[in-house]
Formats: structure tokens, sequence, C-alpha cells
């Protein structure tokens, strides 16, 4: 039977998110998404569910209840953007895009308008290069590849200090959480090592895989 569980709560509240709001602007986006992959009747790639926006650790914890139960209702997988985000850039772009719509006479976009930007406008501008967070993606759970992804980003940094910030569960592998670095020395570095392999793919703004149940998995 298969059986998975995926559970990153604790580690993505621990690694990121601070333990009360400290400040009223900022915010990381919660996405909960059914995907096709795991319902083959959905008739399109992927379904948003439920959007959710949290500003601390216990913001998340506090929503874990309703955040499980819409994944396990909708056989959904809910995602975290690790990149902080700005309640002042959302509300610039969503008055721009309103502004738009009414311009064009699109109303029935106006349901979609905040997701919207809150995806694509509500980036919070990170003084520091190391506060942003990279996502690699490792579709395997072999320890020998998985460390040898780490020790190459590693590498690049040649410093003692790690730009590893989590290593997260996924369905099929791991997500390494780090700080950016040289994409194509990592690439060059990966495929003198594994000519056959397909290097891991580089996500620079995405979400992580917060909670995912199969629906033969039981608690």
């Amino acid at each position: 039977m298969n059986k998975t569980l995926v559970d990153n709560f604790d580690i993505i509240g621990i690694h990121f998110l601070p333990d009360m709001m400290y400040d009223y602007d900022t915010f990381w986006s919660i996405r909960i998404i059914q995907r096709k992959k795991e319902n083959p009747d959905l008739g399109k790639n992927s379904k948003l569910v439920r959007s959710y926006q949290v500003q601390s650790r216990e913001d998340l914890q506090n929503l874990k209840p309703h955040i499980l139960k819409h994944c396990i209702d909708n056989n959904a997988r809910a995602y975290i953007n690790l990149n902080p985000k700005s309640w002042r850039q959302a509300a610039y772009q969503e008055l721009k895009a309103i502004a738009d719509i009414i311009a064009e006479e699109r109303f029935g976009d106006l349901p979609k308008v905040l997701d919207k930007t809150i995806d694509s406008g509500a980036k919070m501008k990170l003084q520091e290069s190391w506060m942003k967070s990279w996502v690699v993606d490792v579709d395997t759970k072999d320890r020998e590849e998985i460390d040898l992804v780490k020790d190459l980003i590693q590498g690049i940094f040649q410093s003692e200090k790690s730009s590893i910030k989590a290593e997260l569960p996924t369905v099929n592998g791991v997500h390494i959480i780090s700080s950016p670095f040289d994409c194509k020395r990592f690439s060059d570095d990966y495929k003198l090592l594994r000519p056959c392999n397909e290097t891991p793919e580089v996500k620079k703004d995405q979400p992580t895989l917060l909670f995912y149940q199969d629906p033969l998995t039981a608690f």
C-alpha cells in the first residue's frame, strides 16, 4: 500500500518564521493546491483551493488544523513561499491591477486580484542576498545523492558558514533550502560528477511543500 505523509510545519516554523509578528508589513504566503497528478478528474493541471498569509510561527500553528482539513478533504498539497512578502507592495500592486480592470472593464477578474498580486508583485526587497531562500529540488531520497548536492552548494561559498538553511522532505525526495549561489557553477560541478543525471532544479522564488497526506495514509 502506498503511504505518504509529509508534514513540514515544525521545521519551517522554527527555521523561517519569527515566534510572534514583528512588524505589520511582513508576511509569508501559503497556497493549498489540488494537482491533476493526484486528482486525474481535475480537468486542468492544478487548482487553487485556498490561500493563507501568516506573519509568525504562532499564526502557522493556529492555522494548521484548517490547512490540514483543506488538504485532506481535497487531496491537495499545502505550499509555502519561504521568501517574505510585503503588504505594502501588495497594496500598491492591487491598486494598479484594479485600475487596469476598471479601465478594461474586466470586472470578472476582481476576485483573483489579491492572490495574483501576492504571487507576482508583493516581493519584499531583501537588502542582503543571504536573506533570500532558494529551493533546490532533489527528486530522490538517496542519502548519498542528497549529501552530494548539499556539498556542491556549500563548496561554492568557500566559507565555514553554511549556506544550507534547511532540508525539507517532499513526496519523492527533498527540497534543500539555500541562500542564493552561482547556478552555472553548481550545474557544471554536478555534471562533472553525474554526467548522465539531470541537474536538480533550482527555484529562486518558488514555494516548498508544507503538507501533503496521501489518501491511503492514516494518522
